[in-house]
């Protein structure tokens, strides 16, 4: 589902893909009608998975460690698979699971914003 610089991401847990228009100067006129500079519209890549390894968290943390990366990801406006840069905002473990001698990191999310 999504593609890191060609790597593919294990399969996540929860998915959401955010169409954002970034306007610039924006504002209401005195008779108050909206007048509106959309200048792009960009996406919102949300990701989070349950349970991962601590090699697959920190493969994936590596993966998305650069200023700007390549994500491939199901978009729902296109209705298909779509490519962009995107940068990564903060990115969170909410604990640690010790099972069978394995470490596994619990409830990890991190989103994709386009550049």
């Amino acid at each position: 589902m999504i593609r890191v610089n060609g790597h593919t991401l294990p399969a996540v847990t929860f998915y959401t893909v955010g169409v954002m228009d970034i306007d610039g100067n924006t504002a209401r006129t005195i008779d108050g009608t909206m007048v509106r500079d959309r200048i792009a519209v960009k996406r919102r890549v949300e990701v989070s998975w349950t349970v991962l390894t601590k090699e697959e968290l920190s493969t994936i943390l590596n993966r998305v460690s650069g200023v700007f990366f390549e994500v491939e990801y199901i978009d729902p406006q296109k209705g298909a698979n779509r490519t962009g840069t995107f940068y990564v905002e903060d990115r969170t473990a909410s604990g640690l699971d010790y099972m069978d001698g394995t470490i596994r990191w619990k409830d990890v999310q991190m989103n994709f914003v386009e550049r």
